[in-house]
């Protein structure tokens, strides 16, 4: 065989060789599946949007308290290595509240898709913060999901709660014990379609006022 047609043969396989494995592990471009919020989380969290306001005032009404959101994202996320190629929505913003977390007035907040069918919603994600609350839901087993959080946090249904006057249902509770250095303990109520009912932090309860969604 002509030297020359070894030489352009040999290059092509080399060259074949080099490209397949640069390609390898990755999605060359291709997503499974786009994963949306899910209608669990959406009901609790899906509230959190650019304008929506809550008022509160504690047991005495000697301290009130105001819920907003600003520097509202929502985007599209995605994973390019194997055997994830899947994309994801995601919205990231910062939530506004004098009492919710005792001399923190400012949380980060992330709405995501994490990883093996995981929602999370996690609050203060710099870690240089306190987080009020960090709730996930997962798949457990055999298609069955649940809420997730922390193992020292408290997670749980409501079935109704009355609130001046109000009474909602399917009321989500949620307890956080941070441990050391940045230690805080509150329970935060979510009413579905509405968001926090209540929260307690700093031995002072504050109760949903006013609410503008």
């Amino acid at each position: 065989m002509n030297i020359k047609y070894i030489i352009i043969i040999t290059l092509s396989l080399f060259c074949f060789t080099i490209m397949n494995s640069c390609q390898k592990g990755s999605c060359r471009g291709k997503v499974d599946e786009h994963y949306t919020f899910p209608d669990e989380m959406e009901k609790y969290f899906g509230v959190f949007q650019p304008d929506n306001y809550w008022i509160y005032y504690n047991q005495d009404s000697s301290k009130k308290d105001s819920i907003y959101i600003s520097d509202f994202e929502e985007n599209i996320r995605s994973s390019n290595i194997k055997p994830d190629c899947v994309s994801w929505d995601e919205k990231d913003f910062v939530l506004h509240s004098d009492h919710l977390v005792p001399n923190y007035k400012a949380h980060e907040v992330e709405y995501t898709f994490n990883c093996c069918n995981r929602w999370k919603i996690n609050v203060g994600m710099s870690g240089s913060t306190p987080m009020p609350f960090q709730v996930g839901w997962q798949s457990i087993s055999n298609n069955n999901f649940g809420y997730n959080s922390d193992s020292l946090d408290s997670l749980f249904i409501i079935n109704s709660k009355e609130i001046n006057n109000t009474v909602y249902v399917e009321v989500l509770s949620y307890t956080a014990q941070r441990p050391l250095p940045n230690f805080f303990e509150g329970t935060i109520l979510f009413a579905p379609n509405i968001g926090i009912i209540q929260f307690s932090s700093d031995m002072d309860t504050f109760k949903i006022s006013k609410h503008n969604l």
